[in-house]
């Protein structure tokens, strides 16, 4: 995994309006799918080549759910990669690679997604935000699909489901989190 990554767990998969709907709230935060060059969408294949690809055909491939698709976004300055990817289990876990990528760039996609989180609390697992350069490595799909097992190194953020904060927080770090209004849990680097 990426040094630097904001990771969005699921207990439900995206359908493809629930897509186009994430790429406009993306969009109104200045990142887009389409390229400028291309007019088209952009997904890496195997072999790490570009392809590109109408949005509505990008959808439609997140909704099947059939393989993990890496999709690049792009803002002003260059391109961010994200996995969709369905779980054996059901539901989906979305990365954004955030390496190379500015503070603001990371802060509006994690606003992105909180507002998502937000509107739809009972379809989050978790949601995890790690700007570290050096991170330690972590298995967060271990911990948000499987858990209950030891919590990791605090990242600078994380939000996790009351059911999963219940099964899995231990006691000493349950101080540290504070309940939101969706009933999600919250604990930030430095609370």
């Amino acid at each position: 995994m990426s040094d630097a990554f904001v990771s969005w767990f699921r207990s439900s998969r995206t359908s493809a309006e629930e897509f186009l709907a994430l790429v406009e709230d993306l969009e109104s935060a200045g990142v887009s799918i389409v390229h400028k060059a291309h007019g088209t969408a952009v997904l890496l294949n195997v072999e790490g080549d570009h392809v590109p690809m109408a949005v509505d055909e990008v959808a439609r491939l997140i909704e099947l759910a059939i393989a993990p698709l890496h999709i690049t976004w792009w803002d002003g300055a260059g391109g961010l990669l994200s996995l969709f990817e369905a779980n054996a289990i059901e539901g989906e876990t979305q990365i954004y690679y955030l390496d190379g990528q500015p503070m603001d760039l990371r802060e509006r996609l994690t606003g992105v997604l909180r507002r998502r989180i937000r509107a739809r609390p009972d379809e989050t697992v978790g949601l995890v935000l790690d700007n570290s350069r050096n991170p330690p490595e972590y298995d967060w799909e271990r911990f948000m699909r499987y858990g209950p097992v030891a919590l990791g190194p605090v990242p600078d953020l994380l939000v996790l489901s009351a059911q999963l904060f219940e099964e899995s927080v231990p006691g000493h770090w349950r101080e540290d989190f504070h309940r939101g209004e969706d009933g999600l849990y919250v604990l930030t680097r430095g609370r």
